[in-house]
């Protein structure tokens, strides 16, 4: 079977999709990418993270509220001090609900639709600030960029004490709502209810998914039956019939706990929803809301939000509750596949857009035409980390170097100078034949020499670096004190301190 990195049997020059993945997967680096990701999503509210392997703060949920007047974020504020604001009246608001599972093929998709149908004044998405903080970090992420799963810690800062664990999916409701919300500039304001340290709905495996008493109709199961039906495309009336019909057997289907966890987390998504549209409610226009739900609250918060407007409040309206602002850090890892149980779809909205930029990128780079110094530097280099590289047992030689050179030539006559696509292609003619890889290698020579040009001319790193001295003939390895000194560094995006240092081999921190 073809790789990725392949088309119709040839590998395919510039940066690809294929090769930022191969490269986190590695350990690689890709950070220089993230301006290109920030453009195409017009400089979003924060950095964009080149990966997520290392410890980032949580942003501000409020970042996305779009607020210049500062009036919904007095709100946010209130909640947060546990305010009440209760009203009885919708009055000149549109107020949508759209239930949807949390994750799916079809997800996602789907509610870059709804959203380019209903042209919603703003987003209510059914997150707590906390989760929402942390799948903001996500979105924003070259990883989420590239549609790669992400199984991510939590942690108070100051104390280190876990705070709980997260899957992010791409093309999962949450990623969906906060890109598209952005990117069409309508706020999204978190309406889920908040969760204590340490609680079980925020680990890994959902609670109510695992759930030991439940019968019937499990929820892994209806969400699944959910993104099968959207599939199709349904009116978002028969979404929401469907839905209700999914939701109301799981009330009947799930144990006693579950249920009224169910109850508790709709009845005060329910009450942030009035909360919110009677403090945005402007008699002279009319606001349009669409609250995206998971769906297994959609029918409770239908229920309660009907019976708070028919003036049934005491039993059924939730107050809010305060949270204290805690500074908390998220570390991921890359997951190597999705689970079998979470479809994701091929591409993402997130996706597309990027694709369409690292294809701009790659394009222009390809052609940008290099001077015969400039050439010359980067065969050496080519070269030079062929030789070094974890895979090859032994590199081309000065002759390889040579007919190297003589092919680029060749091709710069016929194409009126020489670009980075004609030493790409002059490299792929000429050294592979030159290479004898170590044992076991599962890579092609092609593959080894393609990865190490896209190094070379276009800044893509598939590997960790090591340094090693090579100053003075002083030729011994950095002590293990400095080489972890050097991939903090690394990390954080500093290059190395200390004269004589040179660049020397790259070594994969995992299997690619």
């Amino acid at each position: 079977m073809l790789n990725s990195r392949y088309s119709d049997g040839k590998l395919i020059p510039g940066i690809t999709i294929s090769d930022v993945k191969r490269a986190l997967a590695n350990g690689g680096d890709v950070s220089f990418l993230a301006p290109v990701l920030a453009r195409a999503l017009n400089n979003p509210p924060l950095a964009v993270a080149p990966s997520l392997e290392v410890p980032l703060l949580l942003p501000e949920a409020d970042l996305l509220l779009l607020d210049k007047g500062n009036r919904l974020r007095e709100l946010a504020k209130s909640w947060r001090q546990g305010e009440e604001r209760r009203a009885l009246s919708l009055a000149n608001i549109e107020l949508i609900l759209l239930p949807l599972p949390p994750h799916g093929r079809n997800v996602a998709a789907y509610l870059e639709c709804a959203i380019t149908g209903l042209k919603p004044d703003v987003l209510a998405l059914d997150e707590a600030e906390g989760e929402l903080a942390s799948t903001m970090l996500y979105t924003f992420s070259l990883p989420a960029a590239i549609g790669i799963t992400i199984y991510a810690g939590i942690r108070l800062k100051d104390e280190g004490k876990p705070y709980g664990s997260r899957i992010f999916y791409p093309g999962s409701l949450s990623e969906t709502a906060v890109a598209l919300g952005w990117l069409n500039q309508i706020p999204v304001v978190p309406v889920g209810k908040p969760f204590p340290p340490g609680s079980s709905a925020l680990k890994i495996a959902d609670e109510d998914v695992e759930d030991e008493d439940s019968s019937g109709l499990h929820i892994q199961e209806a969400y699944r039956n959910i993104d099968e039906f959207l599939g199709n495309k349904p009116y978002l009336s028969l979404l929401a019939e469907s839905a209700e019909r999914a939701g109301l057997s799981l009330e009947n289907s799930v144990s006693i706990h579950i249920n009224h966890k169910l109850i508790r987390e709709a009845k005060y998504a329910a009450s942030r929803l009035l909360d919110f549209a009677s403090f945005v409610n402007n008699p002279e226009k009319k606001t349009v809301i669409l609250a995206v739900l998971d769906m297994k609250h959609y029918p409770g918060v239908k229920r309660y939000l009907e019976l708070m407007l028919a003036g049934v409040m005491e039993e059924n309206y939730a107050r809010p509750e305060g949270s204290a602002s805690q500074v908390m850090l998220m570390l991921g890892r890359h997951a190597a596949s999705n689970p079998p149980e979470a479809p994701v779809p091929e591409k993402t909205p997130l996706t597309v857009l990027f694709e369409k930029a690292l294809e701009e990128l790659s394009h222009l780079k390809q052609k940008e035409s290099l001077g015969e110094e400039m050439v010359d530097k980067h065969i050496t280099v080519i070269l030079e980390r062929i030789r070094t590289h974890p895979q090859v047992l032994r590199g081309a030689s000065v002759r390889g170097s040579l007919g190297l050179k003589e092919v680029v030539e060749s091709l710069a006559e016929l194409n009126s100078g020489i670009t980075r696509e004609s030493l790409e292609k002059a490299a792929l003619i000429t050294l592979p034949a030159r290479l004898r890889l170590k044992p076991g290698t599962k890579e092609s020579k092609e593959s080894v020499v393609s990865d190490t040009v896209k190094e070379v001319l276009y800044g893509i790193e598939f590997y960790h670096t090591i340094y090693k001295i090579v100053a003075e003939g002083n030729t011994s390895w950095l002590s293990p004190e400095e080489i972890n000194r050097l991939l903090e560094s690394l990390s954080r995006g500093k290059k190395p301190e200390g004269a004589g240092r040179k660049l020397m081999t790259r070594i994969p921190m995992r299997s690619s």
